[in-house]
């Protein structure tokens, strides 16, 4: 079963396509796939689309399940973070985490296990800080929305330009957790970026966006940054 499977996926605004994509999946074993193109490509709407977060036609199935499917089963399996509107801000940090991890079925996992795994990303910055979600700053804003996402260690991860707001440090240990997800778990994520470094780095395959029509899927083995440049100016 695939974790992502695309078909004849479309969203049209105003009686124009703004993204059409004929097919895209995701393996079911660990794969880390990047979203790439320029400003209004179409990849924040792709992300919507396939979390059923805005109106589209065609289909997408995560673990073999409608999005759009009512009981939901798919979100058990899948960590998702887009933006700030995931997030609670008049909760602290803490709260948060555990009103995320309240609604786990299955909940076996402790919570200082999950923030002894986090220490190094939230660099002291996030816990015991007696600070509102709202006071926190963009970058660390975006810290505990991904790392909320991660909390239930799910087999799918989809983020929209993760490192967008991080110093270079807090990218690197973001970097060291997903792939530790992927070897450890064989968790697959899928993520928007403009950040070619860390595609480089983290990325078994890319998917480039132009005028919201899939432009190119190829494997990052069979390609270099400074090809990809070129193709996302052309």
């Amino acid at each position: 079963m695939q974790k992502l499977m695309i078909d004849n996926l479309n969203v049209n605004f105003g009686g124009l396509y703004s993204l059409q994509v004929e097919k895209l999946s995701l393996n079911e074993s660990g794969e880390i796939l990047a979203i790439l193109g320029r400003n209004g490509a179409g990849k924040t709407t792709l992300l919507n689309a396939i979390l059923d977060l805005i109106p589209h036609n065609g289909s997408v199935k995560i673990f073999g399940i409608k999005n759009n499917e009512t009981s939901g089963l798919w979100k058990e399996k899948t960590g998702i973070f887009i933006d700030d509107s995931f997030l609670i801000d008049y909760f602290y940090p803490e709260e948060y985490f555990e009103l995320i991890s309240s609604f786990i079925k299955d909940n076996l996992f402790d919570l200082d296990e999950f923030y002894n795994e986090f220490s190094d990303f939230f660099a002291n910055e996030i816990l015991r800080e007696k600070k509102l979600i709202k006071s926190f700053s963009k970058g660390n804003k975006a810290k505990i929305g991904i790392a909320g996402a991660l909390l239930h260690h799910p087999r799918l991860i989809i983020l929209d330009e993760p490192s967008a707001h991080l110093d270079n440090s807090s990218k690197q240990q973001l970097i060291k957790i997903l792939l530790r997800r992927k070897e450890m778990e064989h968790a697959s994520v899928l993520f928007a970026t403009h950040d070619l470094d860390m595609v480089m780095d983290i990325a078994d395959r890319i998917v480039i966006l132009k005028d919201g029509q899939l432009a190119l899927n190829l494997a990052v083995a069979d390609i270099d940054k400074e090809t990809i440049i070129n193709l996302l100016l052309t």
